[in-house]
Parts: structure tokens; sequence; C-alpha cells
């Protein structure tokens, strides 16, 4: 009586098992296609390689992970190839099956990207994913890794690109127009304060000189 074989063999003279990287298919083993893999001998069936993973080539006991720099997408189970990280993202450690966007205030220009960088000075990026760095507004500034731009304060100005704000034309005016004001105060208060000793010399002397002249009326009506 024929006994059939266990799952994971095939029907050889002694129900062989089939090695890992292939599973039976009626009396043989047959290689796993590309996308799965058979782990151990004696496999049943193939598998799916995992999100993460993919299967390059037919006959592999286990998937490969994707390479930093690449994904395998979570959404496309048994894929043969890897994906290149695309810009505005990155895929910094093997085995990754969804791309991580770029933070704000970094950029990821090219694909294939590992890590992010910095948000040039003179630039912002404002959003996750920003493939290109956008040019710092005039009268705004942008230091190294800005989110948004920060704009100068009142009577300082910037040019487009800028880091820090400089004084504007107009500052310098008023500036000097309050020292002209503080001064030209200065002179009226020297004024007034020099007019008002000399009238009030003027009036001690004028009174010194009545008391002078009625002491001496005095004296003579009295003599």
């Amino acid at each position: 009586m024929c006994v059939p074989c266990l799952p994971g063999n095939f029907s050889g003279p002694e129900c062989e098992g089939c090695p890992s990287g292939a599973c039976p298919s009626l009396n043989k083993c047959l290689p796993c296609p590309a996308g799965q893999y058979a782990p151990t001998q004696g496999s049943s069936k193939c598998k799916i390689c995992e999100p993460g993973q993919y299967g390059p080539s037919q006959g592999l006991a286990r998937c490969k992970l994707c390479d930093p720099g690449f994904y395998c997408p979570q959404e496309t189970r048994g894929t043969t190839t890897m994906s290149l990280c695309p810009p505005g993202s990155r895929c910094p450690t093997g085995g990754m099956a969804i791309p991580m966007p770029c933070s704000a205030g970094y950029f990821c220009r090219a694909n294939g990207m590992t890590t992010q960088t910095v948000c040039l000075a003179g630039y912002y990026c404002p959003n996750v994913r920003t493939v290109n760095p956008i040019l710092c507004p005039p009268n705004h500034i942008c230091p190294a890794g800005s989110v948004n731009p920060k704009e100068c304060a009142s009577l300082y100005k910037a040019p487009a690109g800028a880091v820090r704000c400089t004084p504007a034309p107009a500052f310098f005016i008023l500036i000097i127009g309050v020292l002209a004001l503080v001064i030209g105060v200065g002179i009226g208060i020297y004024i007034f304060r020099v007019r008002w000793m000399a009238d009030h010399e003027q009036h001690i002397s004028t009174k010194r000189a009545r008391s002078t002249t009625d002491r001496t009326r005095l004296i003579a009506e009295h003599a």
C-alpha cells in the first residue's frame, strides 16, 4: 500500500525533503520564485518576503533586508527589488518598509538619502519632506535650521537671504534728530539760565543802588 509523503517532502524513493529555498511540487522540488523564500529543509510551501525585505532571485532560504537609502514598500509584499528613498525622505537603516520624512528645519534634496541636512543659513525649511530650502525674504533673518523666517525689529532691515538684521538709514536719522533735539534743548536751557542770572544780578544791583540812595537822603535830612 502506498503511503502519501508528509508535507514538505516529495515522492522520491524515500519521500525526500526539499532543501531550504525550495518546496515540493508533485515528485520534485522547485526553487521558490523571486520574492519568496523557504527557510528550512522540508518546507511545505514558500513564504512571501515581508515589508522591508526583498527576494532578488529564485531559491532563497531567506529574504534580504533593503539597503540603507532604499525601502521595500509595505503595501508590496514579496517584492523582488528595492526602491530608492525619494527626495524629501530618508532611509537611514536597512530593512525599511516606509521612508522617513525629513523633519521641518531640514531638507533631503536627492534620491537615496540616509541622513537629513540642516536647513542652510539664509534659507528656511517650513515643512516636513522639504526638498529645496526657501530663500529668506527681505527684512527677515534665517539662521541655520530655520523653520520660519524671523522678522526684523522696527527701524532694522535685511536683504533677502540674511542671517542678521542691520539698522536702517531711518534709524540713524532718528538718532541724529534725537541728539539734535537734546543739544538744542540743552543750549536753550543754558541761554535761559544765563539771561536769568544776568537779570537777577541787575535786579540786585538796582536794589542796592536804591538802598544806598535812600540811606544818603536820610542822612542828609537829619544833618
